[in-house]
């Protein structure tokens, strides 16, 4: 199968040539258009008339978009919706004819933990939940849809149960508390469409990427952009002034410094604390911020040390790329130093995706979500100097 990828830069409009696309093809050409963004959704609805979105049958959002699939309807729905897509959703696209328009390239992997004492109570006993394939570490969903096993409450599994519907959960490591598993979509969620066309930027350096090739799936770049990139390109090095003082210390030059492994380190516990004066002394004395005007980031699990539970209302996940909540904020720090996840490269390890390109599209995806969207100017800080050097190279180029 052959993906058409317009690979392009945010703000080149990739969405409105795609949305007049499927406007000029008219309600007999059925699509799926599927967006991270809520508000994508309703600009699309508003352009294109005949697009509905799934409203909630019985309580679940799938059972809405069963009901629209099964009438023949062009659909525009989320990312979480449609991996969520089972047998019977890939049944009704195939027998449709459906194309699949996807804006940003999601995830098809992602991380699962299950604490050990609720994995004995799904795999032990006379009736267990699940079975393990012990050549291939993948899980098989054995229970009914409410069960909850041993003394657990009913429906307490049924997530689970959703994410082996939707996918495939390979057991990657285990120990005497922990349970980790990977969860990878069925490649099925794609095939079953006659057509997929993707809008993103730096493909090559997505996980999406990495999974589709190692499918047997073609890429077919769409050059009718490119020649936007170089123009926005020259317009980003006007509004980006990425902060080059004091705050960034010699302690963050390293090449692994603010990953997610150096915060792990309990020899780093120092450089922590400094890493957390830095982000104080650049907001409140360098920037002189309010609230409102500031958006920062780094890994969830080091949010609270880094911060030091100040600036809650300016934190957004640095993975996280489905949302326009922030395009008012003119500061931006990204106090975290991308690496590919080494249990999610395991399953693309036939597939050359280097880290350096992966770290780059998540930080430019991310200083995306702040006001140079909207053409203003901003102020960005990166301590890590692997990432900051990253970002100035390709913001020069």
């Amino acid at each position: 199968m052959v993906v058409t990828v317009i690979d392009s830069i945010c703000g080149s409009g990739k969405s409105t040539v795609v949305r007049q696309r499927l406007y000029e093809e008219g309600p007999d050409h059925r699509a799926l258009f599927v967006t991270p963004y809520l508000d994508e959704i309703e600009t699309t609805i508003k352009q294109i008339p005949w697009f509905k979105q799934p409203e909630e049958i019985d309580g679940r959002k799938l059972n809405g978009l069963k009901q629209l699939l099964a009438a023949g309807e062009c659909v525009c729905t989320t990312h979480a919706l449609f991996i969520r897509m089972d047998d019977e959703c890939r049944s009704l696209i195939t027998a449709v004819g459906y194309e699949l328009v996807m804006d940003e390239a999601l995830s098809p992997t992602d991380e699962l933990i299950l604490n050990r004492k609720d994995y004995d109570a799904i795999t032990d006993g006379e009736f267990p939940l699940i079975s393990l394939d012990q050549e291939t570490g993948i899980i098989t969903w054995l229970g009914g849809e409410n069960y909850g096993g041993g003394d657990s409450e009913p429906g307490q599994f049924s997530e689970l149960k959703e994410d082996c519907d939707s996918g495939t959960i390979s057991i990657v490591h285990r120990d005497d508390r922990t349970i980790h598993m990977i969860w990878t979509i069925k490649i099925e969620n794609f095939s079953c469409f006659s057509s997929f066309t993707l809008m993103t930027y730096m493909f090559k350096a997505s996980y999406l990427y990495g999974f589709l090739m190692k499918s047997g799936f073609t890429v077919f770049f769409d050059p009718q952009l490119d020649a936007r990139d170089t123009e926005i390109k020259k317009d980003l090095c006007q509004l980006i002034s990425v902060y080059s003082g004091r705050y960034n210390l010699d302690a963050f030059s390293a090449r692994t410094a603010l990953s997610l492994s150096w915060f792990r380190n309990k020899k780093n516990v120092g450089a922590i604390y400094e890493l957390s004066a830095s982000l104080r002394g650049f907001l409140e004395y360098y920037m002189k911020v309010k609230k409102g005007e500031y958006i920062w980031t780094t890994f969830l699990s080091a949010k609270a040390a880094v911060g030091n539970r100040r600036y809650g209302e300016g934190f957004l996940s640095c993975n996280m790329r489905a949302t326009n909540d922030y395009r008012d904020r003119t500061v931006v720090v990204y106090a975290a130093n991308r690496f590919f996840n080494p249990n999610t490269r395991k399953l693309f390890d036939e597939i050359s995706v280097s880290d350096d390109e992966f770290a780059l599209s998540e930080i430019v995806q991310f200083i995306f979500r702040s006001a140079v969207r909207e053409n203003k100017r901003i102020t960005v800080y990166i301590p890590s100097k692997r990432m900051r050097d990253l970002f100035v190279s390709w913001l020069e180029s």
